[in-house]
């Protein structure tokens, strides 16, 4: 049985799915909880940590009555999410994998010039510290790259364990066995026209 949490704001479109917390069944089988947050318009902007922070708050109290999993996956970001996900599974013992799919709150740190840097370190400092805490809850850091592993193990200040790994976004590719791929160079090396005789090339 798996449950399937997301906001109620779809992030790609700028759409509101749900104007609460809602629940319901995917096709698939599996149940979708989508947690209320509010709208927002600008990738980077006040409004959007606000939905975050509804985020949060709407799995807090969903969670109290929600039967307890026995593993949970949370992605970061976002931030405060992670750091509710992480508190919950702490203090009921439940196993968790943080997925670092991005790198917050270091890319957006990068993002903003030095100056406006400068005055937003108190905010970025308060997500770093969200984010070294929720990794350091969690039985495993996986990631999208061994990179972005590395970066979570840092976060949480640990070595790599057995559980730690990359989980790519496509596989890895194949080396082409040297006889085919000889014999692909060669059928192209003498073009399309001398395999079909009767294509004629450039009319």
């Amino acid at each position: 049985e798996v449950t399937f949490w997301n906001s109620s704001f779809y992030h790609q479109e700028k759409s509101q799915r749900s104007e609460r917390t809602i629940e319901f069944r995917a096709p698939q089988g599996y149940r979708i909880v989508l947690l209320h947050g509010r709208a927002y318009r600008a990738n980077v902007s006040i409004a959007r940590v606000r939905s975050h922070q509804d985020n949060a708050r709407s799995f807090r109290d969903a969670v109290l009555t929600e039967p307890q999993p026995d593993v949970i996956l949370c992605g970061v970001p976002s931030l405060e999410l992670a750091d509710s996900v992480s508190a919950y599974a702490s203090q009921r013992g439940i196993p968790l994998a943080i997925d670092c799919r991005d790198m917050w709150p270091d890319v957006i740190a990068d993002f903003l010039p030095k100056p406006v840097r400068l005055f937003a370190w108190p905010v970025l400092a308060h997500w770093r510290h969200m984010l070294n805490r929720s990794v350091r809850r969690a039985d495993a850091v996986i990631g999208i790259t061994d990179a972005f592993v590395d970066w979570g193990l840092e976060a949480a200040m640990r070595p790599r364990s057995a559980l730690d790994r990359a989980f790519l976004l496509a596989p890895p590719p194949e080396q082409a066995n040297a006889t085919l791929a000889a014999a692909a160079r060669e059928y192209w090396d003498r073009g399309v026209g001398a395999h079909d005789p009767t294509l004629k090339l450039g009319t």
